[in-house]
């Protein structure tokens, strides 16, 4: 068994054939984490966190957020988090109006 450590991290793989056993435990959280290219899927459960693996032994990346849904809604995973790598500036705050008539 291949153990990955990213960032102080002990991130054990596992494939989708297992994903059902991860997610069947009480107090498993998945997370889905942005990384170049798209998000992996990580099952966390008691401190340990499991990265799902494609077929080739790498790190499965999902291009896009639907795709790992539709994967998880398959597994009948209800709740799951979104990390993001990259935060998008706030909206300006909105300025009062000066005048009632001219709300520009």
């Amino acid at each position: 068994m291949i153990i990955l450590i990213f960032g102080g991290l002990m991130r054990e793989p596992f494939d989708a054939k297992h994903l059902s056993y991860r997610v069947a435990h009480n107090g498993c959280k998945v997370h889905l984490v942005e990384v170049d290219g798209g998000y992996n899927l990580v099952v966390v459960y008691r401190g340990d966190e499991h990265v799902l693996h494609a077929q080739r032994g790498h790190p499965r990346v999902f291009k896009n957020l639907d795709r790992a849904t539709s994967l998880l809604r398959r597994h009948k995973v209800t709740e799951f988090s979104v990390f993001m790598m990259k935060t998008v500036p706030p909206l300006p705050p909105e300025k009062p109006y000066a005048d009632e008539d001219d709300p520009f």
